[in-house]
């Protein structure tokens, strides 16, 4: 049986605020569980979303509180899953204010969050806004956003692809590094973006996508630029809508099953070793049916 060594509990001569009370508790929760780097960074995020409560004494946090902090949430326009992270740090830090004997009851649990509403499905770009792309290929980012339509590339994939794994000679793209064991793959360079993919090499030092001083992007910054310039020519679009695009547009012209897979990377095949020239042509006949 493992005990707690009360020298390691925190003393506080008065209330503790659910600033001091959400330190103690991650304190105590990662020499407990040891959690992910990416754990403790969910927790500090939906920490920062508390400010309101952040100076207030444990116990004079009430329902309400936590409620109008939701609330105000929902009309900054914030996403259900952010309000949850805030409804569950407070319900954590709570329930260590219960065990502390700092409060009687923890009233999180009644906070109410509203419904988790489907996204919007995504949508794919018509033939009409990809010629639209092709007359403001010159404009900022909408080079990119072409390479995305034209290879399936999730957006990641195109901003960690180096220019050690762009094959100019024999016109395809490595993708090393992938969300997925499957995304691991070659894609064939449409003929269309050839001059976009070697233009970008011949202005990049070391990933195929820099911005004007040579630094790669951000999937931040990167997002902004994408606003940017959809907001310019009228359009509205989530990035992961380029991929969707590849695939309906490979389903219309009449690609194989296989081949839209393993350009997608959805392919069964996760590794590398399984590519030969031959089936990178036959990827490259049915990536050449689009226009």
């Amino acid at each position: 049986m493992r005990y707690v060594d009360e020298r390691a509990i925190p003393h506080f001569k008065i209330v503790p605020t659910f600033g001091e009370c959400f330190r103690a508790w991650e304190s105590a929760h990662i020499s407990r569980y040891e959690p992910s780097k990416s754990s403790l960074a969910s927790y500090h995020n939906a920490y920062t979303k508390c400010k309101p409560l952040l100076n207030r004494p444990i116990d004079r946090i009430t329902w309400a509180d936590m409620q109008g902090l939701i609330d105000d949430m929902q009309a900054q326009g914030l996403s259900y899953s952010s309000k949850k992270k805030v409804k569950n740090i407070c319900s954590m830090v709570l329930d260590y204010a219960v065990a502390m004997q700092y409060i009687e009851h923890n009233y999180a649990s009644l906070v109410d969050i509203g419904k988790n509403l489907k996204p919007r499905p995504h949508r794919p770009f018509t033939e009409g806004e990809i010629a639209t792309l092709w007359t403001h290929q010159s404009d900022p980012g909408a080079d990119v956003v072409l390479m995305l339509i034209y290879t399936g590339m999730r957006v990641n994939e195109l901003l960690n692809m180096e220019r050690q794994n762009v094959d100019v000679a024999r016109r395809f793209l490595h993708v090393v590094k992938s969300k997925t064991a499957a995304g691991i793959r070659y894609i064939p360079i449409h003929h269309r973006i050839f001059p976009l993919v070697t233009q970008r090499m011949n202005n990049s030092t070391r990933y195929l996508v820099e911005d004007a001083r040579g630094q790669p992007y951000t999937y931040g910054r990167f997002t902004q630029c994408w606003s940017n310039l959809l907001t310019r020519i009228g359009m509205e679009h989530k990035t992961h809508d380029c991929r969707h695009t590849m695939a309906s547009r490979l389903d219309t012209a009449g690609a194989n099953e296989t081949a839209r897979r393993r350009i997608l990377g959805h392919a069964q095949q996760t590794v590398t070793e399984g590519y030969t020239h031959k089936s990178i042509e036959e990827l490259r006949e049915n990536i050449e049916m689009l226009k």
